[in-house]
């Protein structure tokens, strides 16, 4: 399998091996919107960086069932992806955490005909021993707490504040943020390195990989809203048929029981 990264600047775009979040994703290779390669042609998804497992996975079968293709990934947040596709970034799929980065996409007319695949929820990350004690959300609102949030842009950083509001508890636990991170994954990665006490993250970010350094602790149900993730075909690929099989993927029954394995719930929850 040959998953690889785009994460090149918009006015070089270059591809690197590592995707943003410091996952793995294979060698470079040039960029260009799902462009002829020596040895056959990529496709780029440009996915929210909690997908990055789930996408992964996907992306081993898809290059199974289509021998020559390489699926290259750009794993950030949503509200950074969105507009590097509005100024012409190469993407031929973009699957987004949240319908308000897939409308910025959509706006320009570069979304065709979005639909949702999956829903996600928030919970509570501790250091493993949980040193400050938070048993529940509105623990993260008492003096001396150092929390750890994805910025208001990016769409965990939006949920999450949503959450506070619903809670009645926004301005405490606002003066108790620490840092307003890029991504969820930069989130995670703070409270494993006990930079934090806590963070608010999806459920599906809590994985195998992590957990050893992390305890959960749940949101009650309708505390947080449930957040719907949407996938389009960029308007502007040179690749529509690949974009779409992968679309099709995505939403087919196989590529719905591997998000149902990495937590991910269904679309129409």
């Amino acid at each position: 399998m040959k998953i690889k990264a785009w994460l090149g600047p918009l006015t070089a775009v270059a591809l690197i091996g590592t995707a943003c979040g410091g996952e793995e994703n294979g060698g470079g290779g040039a960029g260009g919107g799902a462009g002829s390669q020596e040895g056959g042609s990529e496709l780029i998804v440009f996915a929210a960086s909690s997908l990055t497992e789930s996408f992964e996975e996907l992306g081993g079968t898809f290059e199974e069932d289509h021998p020559g293709i390489d699926v290259r990934f750009s794993f950030e947040s949503s509200s950074t992806l969105a507009p590097q596709i509005v100024e012409g970034a190469p993407a031929d799929v973009f699957a987004s955490a949240d319908t308000i980065q897939m409308g910025v996409v959509e706006d320009e007319g570069l979304a065709e005909d979005p639909v949702p695949f999956a829903t996600n929820r928030l919970v509570i990350a501790v250091p493993t021993g949980n040193p400050a004690g938070i048993e529940v959300p509105a623990d993260l609102a008492d003096d001396g707490i150092k929390l750890v949030l994805a910025a208001p842009e990016v769409p965990v950083g939006n949920y999450a504040r949503e959450m506070f509001k619903r809670l009645k508890i926004a301005p405490e636990v606002e003066s108790n943020v620490v840092s307003n991170e890029e991504d969820v994954k930069a989130v995670v990665s703070k409270v494993r390195l006990g930079e934090a006490d806590a963070g608010v993250v999806y459920r599906t970010d809590i994985t195998s990989a992590v957990e050893g350094d992390l305890e959960l602790i749940e949101v009650p149900p309708g505390a947080s809203p449930i957040a719907v993730y949407p996938i389009t075909v960029v308007g502007e690929t040179d690749n529509p048929k690949e974009a779409q099989d992968w679309v099709d993927l995505v939403l087919s029954d196989e590529g719905q029981q591997v998000l149902e394995d990495f937590a991910f719930g269904s679309p129409a929850q």
